[in-house]
């Protein structure tokens, strides 16, 4: 949704004839697969190619507003961007801690697709075979199954996933029927198969993983392929408070670096160094210099996945696309249906995720297949709507997964609740053309497309989440091109040349439509941002972004 609110003329794009009983509706989501532009992946191709001639509407352009899946499921069925919700991952430090952080639940007051969809006469189930929080969806609807496996290998159980969902779609058949199905077989790091193609661990070993630190990364100036690396002691800003005070007091430089890949200056405001904490470590990272006439950038960490045949990682992604889209047309295919109700079917994904690829990134990855950082191949996805009819609608332009709410409800009749953002995509009402946006948010990490374009940045709050108002003063400075970085998505999808220096102009104009959708559509929960409850949760110790 474009944060301007545009009016056009409606036209219709490939919306059902009227019926006299309401349809069927299946939501199915399957975490992990990317619509790739380019490249050797063609994993949504195989997934989708058993649906080919079921295909009313493709949105080839359609981006997830986060890389995490749960805050993905929940934004979704919101139809809302996760701070406005407001949505966040879990905090835990432990995955076995089922503590539940209230952020990590969809809000009471909000209405969701499900919900929606149960006032109109549906009934409504979720079925997941994927790591998400399917007790978290208990509130919204009317029965939860959760068949995730906890083998090393996260596939999908089909016997067992075909029978439950046999069962429950047979149980309701006097009633119109809602079900979302979350799949887990296209998360690689998961997978058991790739683990073994690899012949590495899917994890980086003691010696090649960085020191323990944060690090500050600048990208080259012509394909971003170049960086130079400092690593920031761990205990830098170990206090949550401490590491929020620090930004809120300009103490912590959002500061330019040269063009030059050297980094010849990391932190140039002294005030920086008045902390206690700061000045401990400041002989530590003195700034690089010439030296006799001979600069260089610090020695780079090794690239863990060098020496992994990615021919055969993606191959293997590939075959297990094309075994999920087999298993998943059997058992879509198998549903019986009820004489005189059609049945419309949503594919899509929470999230992409980087596979061995370096490009795009400003740091080597943690593990060969990750999806937290923001990046095109993170947030791109596959969205298609299978239905009755003929003709296939083809939607190019950037649209966003909070979409599927509106449009959803519009195949069943429904209007959606009153907070909702996203655009029906069955009619014209969404901007189009060059002006077509998605916005991403995921922790310290922002990202919006226009057009061809997509920008990223990164405020180096480290284990932080999207709430965090300090972020809201980060966007508000000038852009530049030590944290943001720019690509033509449409002819760069790999991501491999920066932009930021030759297209200063238009850094700056996403910078501002990035800017009004947090300050907007995407601002955090109103009353959140200086609230007690906020102040204690960003306070806690956290493992990531969340």
């Amino acid at each position: 949704m474009d944060p301007v609110q545009q009016t056009e003329t409606v036209q219709e794009r490939g919306s059902p004839e009227p019926t006299t009983a309401p349809p069927d509706l299946i939501l199915v989501l399957i975490p992990g697969l990317r619509a790739d532009q380019g490249g050797d992946i063609h994993a949504a191709g195989a997934v989708l190619a058993p649906f080919e001639d079921q295909i009313r509407l493709n949105a080839t352009s359609a981006y997830a507003q986060t890389t995490s899946a749960q805050v993905s499921l929940g934004s979704l069925l919101v139809g809302m961007y996760p701070s406005a919700i407001p949505l966040c991952g879990s905090t835990t430090l432990q995955p076995s801690d089922q503590k539940t952080n209230w952020c990590e639940q969809i809000p009471t007051h909000r209405a969701t697709l499900p919900k929606v969809l149960r006032a109109y006469g549906y009934r409504t189930a979720f079925f997941s075979t994927h790591l998400t929080r399917s007790d978290l969806m208990s509130a919204h609807f009317d029965a939860t199954h959760d068949l995730s496996v906890s083998s090393s290998d996260h596939t999908t159980p089909w016997a067992a996933l075909g029978t439950s969902i046999q069962q429950w779609w047979e149980s309701e058949a006097l009633h119109p029927r809602f079900m979302v199905i979350v799949l887990s077989d296209l998360e690689v790091q998961h997978r058991a198969d790739l683990r073994q193609a690899m012949g590495v661990s899917p994890e980086p070993t003691a010696a090649e993983r960085p020191g323990p630190g944060i690090q500050i990364h600048r990208g080259g100036p012509g394909d971003g392929s170049t960086h130079a690396d400092r690593l920031l002691p761990a205990d830098l800003f170990s206090d949550p408070l401490k590491r929020t005070q620090a930004f809120e007091n300009d103490a912590f430089l959002w500061s330019e670096y040269t063009t030059d890949p050297v980094l010849t200056e990391i932190l140039s405001d002294s005030n920086f160094y008045q902390d206690e904490i700061l000045q401990k470590h400041r002989a530590d990272f003195p700034p690089l210099a010439n030296k006799g006439g001979k600069t260089g950038p610090p020695k780079r960490q090794k690239n863990p996945w060098s020496d992994v045949d990615h021919e055969v990682i993606d191959a293997v992604y590939d075959d297990a696309a094309k075994a999920v889209g087999e298993q998943l047309y059997t058992l879509l295919d198998g549903l019986p249906t009820q004489p005189g109700r059609i049945r419309w079917t949503t594919i899509s994904s929470t999230n992409g995720q980087s596979i061995g690829e370096l490009t795009g990134n400003t740091a080597y990855p943690r593990s060969f297949a990750f999806t937290d950082l923001i990046l095109e191949r993170t947030t791109h996805v596959p969205l298609l709507f299978l239905g009755p009819g003929e003709g296939q609608t083809r939607l190019e332009d950037p649209v966003e997964l909070i979409d599927i709410l509106p449009s959803m409800l519009h195949l069943a009749g429904a209007q959606p609740p009153t907070d909702a953002l996203g655009d029906n995509l069955f009619l014209g009402t969404r901007e189009l053309g060059d002006n077509a946006s998605a916005y991403i948010e995921f922790g310290d990490m922002f990202a919006v497309r226009r057009g061809a374009y997509f920008l990223t940045t990164r405020a180096l709050v480290h284990h932080t989440t999207a709430l965090n108002p300090v972020l809201t003063l980060f966007l508000q400075r000038r852009a530049t091109s030590s944290h943001y970085w720019l690509h033509n998505v449409e002819k760069d999808p790999n991501q491999r040349f920066d932009l930021t220096h030759s297209h200063p102009s238009l850094l700056n104009s996403m910078h501002e439509l990035m800017l009004d959708y947090r300050l907007g559509p995407a601002a955090v929960a109103e009353g959140l941002e200086n609230s007690e409850l906020l102040k204690e949760t960003l306070a806690q110790p956290s493992a990531g972004y969340w």
